[in-house]
């Protein structure tokens, strides 16, 4: 496989990801720098891959530590493995945060009414609490309250990095964009 198919490959699989919850690259792990300078990381629902931009988008509730932590270091690393294909994808990304924009007022008008429930919770995410709360319904959920909870995270990808698993051999590429939009790609080792 050359080095164009393995990224017309990749982008396929993260592409995929968007548009079939079934599949494994829908929910990645996410990776930020937590305020002691610690690894944080956590599955996220993947929303949008766009090749052209190379950017990857995902939701949040503002209120999360996350939201707190890429506002403060927008370093934002995704790690995607299928493993019936043996694939791993790894992103490199500047996080730029949405909240009450138009952006956010897009993704939040194309979100399930279900979704939105959940940042109507008035418990923040990772908060302490006695017992688990029961959760809000539909009827019960104030989407105002919701969509100014509501965030969107969007990383600029500055760098991708496949892995395919075989017993033939290992192949390791990487993809870096420069700043000018150059694609400087390579073999890497396994």
């Amino acid at each position: 496989m050359s080095l164009e198919t393995v990224l017309e490959t990749a982008w396929g699989l993260l592409q995929e990801g968007v548009t079939n919850r079934k599949k494994p690259f829908h929910t990645p792990a996410a990776a930020s720098i937590s305020a002691d300078f610690k690894p944080s990381i956590r599955t996220v629902v993947l929303r949008s891959i766009d090749q052209t931009k190379k950017t990857v988008r995902f939701h949040t509730d503002i209120r999360a530590k996350k939201y707190a932590e890429l506002t403060a270091n927008p370093y934002l690393a995704l790690h995607f493995y299928d493993e019936t294909k043996k694939v791993q994808i790894r992103l490199e990304t500047t996080a730029c945060l949405h909240n009450r924009d138009e952006v956010a007022a897009e993704a939040w008008s194309l979100s399930q009414s279900m979704s939105k429930v959940c940042y109507s919770t008035p418990i923040p995410p990772g908060a302490s609490v006695a017992v688990p709360p029961a959760a809000l319904s539909l009827a019960e959920a104030n989407m105002e309250i919701g969509y100014d909870n509501f965030g969107v995270v969007e990383g600029a990808i500055n760098y991708l990095e496949w892995l395919q698993l075989s017993a033939k051999g290992h192949e390791r590429a990487g993809f870096r964009w420069a700043a000018d939009g150059t694609l400087i790609c390579k073999w890497l080792g396994p």
